[in-house]
C-alpha cells in the first residue's frame, strides 16, 4: 500500500461490499491502522495482542454482506489504467452476537439477534492513516447505520477504541461504560461501549 502517497490529491471514494478475496488486503490495512493510530493510547503489547485477538476479520461478516470497504480511484483512471482502485477504509454491522475476532476465535455460526430487541452490532471500523479525517469512516458509519435499519433494527452499538470515542460522539453515539477485555499475560485492552438509537 505505499503507493497510496502517490495518489492524486482529488481521488472519488466509493463504498462496496468486501468479498472474501479483500480480507488480505483488508486485513494488512488494519494492521497499518492499529499500528500508526493506536500508539498514543496503547503500549506496544497491547496492541500486538489485539491485532492477534480482537482486529482480524471473520469470514461470516464478510459472507453475511455486512462488511463494507471504501476504495480510491484516481481521477481519468480506466480499465487501461495501471493504477487501480485502492482500498482505503473498512468497517461493518452484524446481525449476529459476535462482538470482534478472526475465524479462529469465533464460532462457525454465531447466534442471530433480534431486532426487536437486540442492538445490531457495528464491527471492524479502521481506516488507513493517510486518508484519515476525510469522511471515509462517516461514509461506513452511515452505511452500516442504514443497512441495520433496513434490517429492522432500532439501536446500533458497538465498542470503541480509545482513540476513536470522540469520533462516535460525533455521530450521536452515547458512552455507556468502559469495559477492559483480558488479553493474557496482564494486559488489558480498554474499550468503551457505545450506542445510538437509529431514526426510522
Amino acid at each position: 500500500m505505499d503507493n497510496q502517497n502517490n495518489l492524486p490529491s482529488s481521488p472519488s471514494f466509493h463504498i462496496r461490499k468486501a468479498a472474501l478475496e479483500d480480507i488480505p488486503i483488508v486485513q494488512a490495512l488494519i494492521n497499518l491502522s492499529v499500528r500508526t493510530l493506536h500508539p498514543p493510547f496503547y503500549n506496544p503489547t497491547v496492541i500486538k495482542l489485539a491485532l492477534e485477538q480482537v482486529t482480524a476479520i471473520d469470514s461470516n461478516h464478510v459472507n453475511d454482506g455486512n462488511y463494507f470497504i471504501v476504495e480510491i480511484e484516481p481521477p481519468h483512471a480506466s480499465s487501461a489504467s495501471s493504477i487501480s482502485s485502492l482500498i482505503v477504509g473498512c468497517g461493518g454491522w452484524s446481525h449476529r452476537t459476535t462482538l470482534y475476532g478472526s475465524d479462529i476465535h469465533t464460532s462457525s455460526d454465531p447466534a442471530l439477534l433480534d431486532p426487536s430487541t437486540d442492538a445490531a452490532k457495528v464491527r471492524a471500523m479502521f481506516v488507513h492513516p493517510n486518508w484519515a479525517r476525510k469522511g471515509i469512516a462517516t461514509m461506513l458509519l452511515k452505511a452500516c447505520e442504514d443497512a441495520a435499519r433496513e434490517a429492522g433494527f432500532k439501536k446500533v452499538e458497538l465498542r470503541a477504541s480509545l482513540q476513536a470515542v470522540v469520533f462516535y460522539e460525533n455521530q450521536g453515539y452515547e458512552k455507556v461504560e468502559k469495559i477492559d477485555r483480558e488479553l493474557g499475560g496482564g494486559e488489558i485492552l480498554e474499550l468503551v461501549i457505545m450506542k445510538k438509537r437509529l431514526v426510522l
